[in-house]
């Protein structure tokens, strides 16, 4: 462990030099340039708060912020392992105690369910105790232990009803439990410098894709596993089924323990905190009030808004394929265990990290439209494959290759997605009160298909082993496996149709990266009209060139497999990203002029 903190330490101050020696090369760039520019609005606008200046040094993580981060990771990395173990198993567990696919789909959807409407409760808690997150992890950890061992225990009584819905009533407890995870990264904006979260993100991106990597060897370990405990004189089973709800426990358990001693509180929020950004005239506190959820319902009924979010939906539910299907497919068309099982996710897990990686070279090629356009044109072939190879006795290569390549289709589409959806509530400056609420419909979108889909998958999707076999139909998959392909069609005509019609992708800011220099007190002296369809198009264009590290939080409501957002190497600013963002702060600080 020693070792291990002392390589962390190493490659964290790696990272912290070359961030400082990029920032210092491209301060003396942008300071070189701006010399030469006949207007100087810069000195105009306001100066970056202490701690977020673009110019100064990234300061050094603290020796108590190392420990934290190495924890959290280590604790991510053996969750991810758990996730990776529990979900080929699940289908086999409850078929052992006699559950049927619709009782699959339901309990698979019972955790995301209570996680959905418990996220929000946990955000409350944080907000009026002052930053106490110890005691919402605590009380999530304890609620995710005892999930966990009714889980394994509930094996006691037998094949049985009774059994499928203590199960299920533990899936329901632990996702109660889980949802004390989502105020994780809320705990680094409150305790590290905001330019240490991409580093962050890329560390989370390593260790869950290294968890899944290592899930197959786990489910090895415990695929012969066959024991009885004795607990009060009640005999409980364990086997390769029920094992992993207790190994998740155990997982559960020792990051409770790594929070306890190495995790500590932020510092309270003061009343006087962000004075300045709560100060609000009356005019814009009356605005905000007005600006509630029924109008961002009726917001939402535009085309360029509908569009996006009906997207996110899809392509999350396009991936619940994953955690919904495969395992209870190959168990019967192919014979797999939960150790063949886990490696394919492994697999994919791979595949799905290389395509992020090659994402950041294609979106400075692709618009945002063109990428998921052809994201969602490979699911349509990826749907139609699924339902075409699936079939009872096909060899194993027909199972794994629709998902693998439906996979490496989704970072065409999450964070291009989640930049159009951005896009169209900045181009209408009336939505600012309310983009919030904007953003949370949209991550909410996400999280209704994550727990909607298992359930449809196991009343429609799913085929049980007898009905394959009793019938001249070997396909694994009933028809309405094919609401991939027709969700997906439906999306690739939607977005050409806003493409080509709609020109979506019309404002470029082609005219504006080369008029940095040379064209830039036009700019600013602008119309304000104009001065504004250049503020979107240079906050489009910045958005784009880093947003395959926002794939993690778009899609994120899943565990798709093992599969983890993230990009294999540090986004750091070109000397290009530096003069559009210094003209951008220009830009908004005549805007509010």
């Amino acid at each position: 462990s020693l070792g291990g903190f002392s390589w962390f330490n190493k490659l964290v101050q790696q990272v912290e030099s070359k961030q400082n020696a990029v920032h210092k090369t491209n301060d003396l760039t942008a300071t070189t340039t701006h010399t030469k520019t006949k207007m100087t609005a810069a000195e105009a606008s306001p100066k970056a708060p202490s701690g977020s200046d673009d110019g100064a040094e990234v300061p050094p993580m603290s020796l108590q912020f190392k420990k934290s981060l190495a924890a959290m990771l280590l604790m991510a990395f053996v969750s991810n392992v758990g996730g990776l173990v529990f979900t080929p198993t699940l289908i086999f567990y409850l078929r052992q105690v006699g559950g049927s696919e619709t009782q699959y789909g339901q309990i698979l959807a019972a955790a995301p369910f209570a996680s959905f409407f418990a996220m929000p409760l946990y955000g409350s808690w944080i907000d009026h105790c002052g930053n106490q997150y110890r005691k919402a992890w605590f009380f999530g950890y304890g609620m995710m232990i005892s999930g966990m061992v009714l889980y394994t225990f509930a094996i006691i009584f037998g094949e049985s009803q009774l059994t499928v819905y203590t199960i299920l009533f533990s899936r329901v407890v632990h996702g109660l439990g889980s949802a004390s995870k989502a105020i994780d990264m809320t705990w680094f904006t409150e305790v590290a410098d905001l330019r240490h979260l991409t580093l962050v993100q890329l560390l989370f991106t390593a260790v869950g894709t290294a968890g899944s990597i290592c899930a197959p060897a786990m489910n090895a370990l415990i695929a012969n596993l066959d024991v009885e405990l004795n607990v009060f004189r009640l005999i409980i089973p364990i086997n390769a089924n029920n094992g992993a709800g207790l190994l998740i426990a155990a997982i559960d358990t020792i990051s409770l323990v790594f929070t306890y001693f190495f995790i500590p509180d932020p510092p309270a929020k003061k009343n006087n905190e962000n004075a300045d950004a709560l100060r609000l005239d009356s005019s814009q506190a009356d605005l905000q009030e007005e600006k509630g959820w029924a109008t961002v319902l009726k917001e939402l009924t535009s085309f360029k808004l509908f569009l996006p979010m009906f997207a996110g939906f899809v392509i999350t539910a396009n991936i619940m394929i994953i955690d919904s299907a495969f395992s209870p497919a190959v168990a019967h068309g192919l014979g797999w265990g939960p150790v063949e099982v886990s490696a394919a996710m492994a697999f994919i897990s791979i595949v799905y990290t290389i395509m992020l990686a090659a994402v950041w070279g294609l979106t400075k090629i692709f618009a945002d439209t063109t990428m998921v356009v052809l994201g969602f044109l490979v699911w349509f072939g990826a749907g139609l494959m699924m339902y075409a190879w699936w079939i009872y006795g096909a060899p194993a290569w027909k199972y794994v290759a629709p998902l693998a390549l439906g996979i490496a289709a989704t970072p065409l589409i999450g964070p291009s997605n989640f930049t159009i959806f951005t896009s169209a509530i900045m181009a209408k400056s009336e939505l600012e009160p309310c983009k919030a609420r904007l953003q949370s419909a949209f991550a909410m979108v996400g999280a209704f298909a994550s727990f909607l889909t298992p359930i449809f998958v196991g009343a429609y999707v799913l085929r049980s082993p007898k009905e394959i076999e009793s019938s001249t139909n070997s396909h694994e998959l009933t028809s309405f496996s094919l609401y991939i392909a027709v969700f997906s069609g439906v999306c690739v005509v939607g977005f050409l149709y806003e493409k080509w019609v709609l020109h979506v992708d019309g404002d470029k800011v082609e005219d504006i990266r080369e008029s940095v220099v040379s064209e830039r007190s036009s700019l600013l002296q602008d119309k304000p009209e104009k001065r504004r369809s250049s503020i979107i198009a240079i906050k489009r264009e910045l958005s784009g060139r880093h947003r395959s590290s926002l794939a993690s939080s778009n899609l994120g409501t899943t565990n798709m497999g093992g599969c983890r957002g993230g990009i294999a190497f540090m986004p750091f600013e070109s000397e290009e990203e530096k003069q559009l963002e210094e003209l951008l702060r220009e830009l908004e600080a005549e805007e509010g002029a």
